[in-house]
């Protein structure tokens, strides 16, 4: 069941923003395919994984631990969506009669 929703959140928050930053760039003239605009969210995914690590450190640097603690929930959050992703969609293909 978990894999059904990750797939139809997939469908929603990754499909459409590449489908249409695709059509915004292939209107603007620049030929780009889906899988390069794919790759294009990846890196800006891991940007804003970057950026939740740098948070925290910064946060436990100044022994601010409240804040800290709230910053690594984020960093584990964004590190586990993916996986958990992975999981469900591998487990769904398996179990697909």
């Amino acid at each position: 069941m978990i894999g059904f929703l990750f797939g139809i959140a997939i469908a929603f928050f990754v499909a459409g923003p590449v489908m249409l930053i695709g059509k915004v760039l292939e209107n603007a003239g620049i030929p780009i395919s889906g899988g390069a605009v794919l790759w294009m969210l990846a890196g800006f995914y891991a940007l804003l994984i970057l950026f939740a690590a740098f948070q925290t450190w910064r946060r436990l640097q100044r022994q601010e631990t409240g804040q800290a603690r709230s910053a690594g929930l984020r960093l584990a959050l964004l590190v586990a969506l993916p996986a958990m992703a992975w999981l469900s969609v591998n487990a769904m293909q398996e179990a697909w009669p």
